[in-house]
């Protein structure tokens, strides 16, 4: 996803700053904006329980250190497994009805290496 910050502005709870992040769901192609709260790496540790919860709820937070983004802790998303396997299927009926003319892909790879 790609994702561009805005200004920090001030946060109602102490040691969070807000930022605004512009990103596009690679899934979906949709573009959303949501706040994002950026906490420092010993606030986050020492809040962690919390900062759960929170994440649970929907939050999202970056963990900076030395006020420079290391981490993103974002709520859990399960795989989109059903796409994963179509995508698997359409490569094996694409295997099935395509050759390489007796050749197997180690002979193409090292003729490729000659040239």
């Amino acid at each position: 996803a790609q994702r561009v910050t805005g200004r920090n502005q001030p946060c109602s709870e102490q040691n969070f700053r807000l930022v605004c992040v512009w990103s596009v769901d690679q899934d979906t192609s949709s573009e959303r904006v949501a706040a994002v709260s950026r906490i420092g790496a010993f606030e986050a540790k020492t809040h962690l329980p919390r900062l759960l919860r929170r994440v649970q709820a929907g939050e999202r937070f970056v963990i900076t250190r030395h006020n420079r983004p290391v981490a993103e802790l974002i709520p859990f998303r399960p795989r989109d497994t059903t796409g994963v396997q179509a995508a698997i299927e359409d490569l094996k009926a694409f295997q099935a009805t395509h050759s390489l003319g007796g050749f197997s892909v180690r002979d193409l790879i090292e003729e490729g290496r000659k040239r």
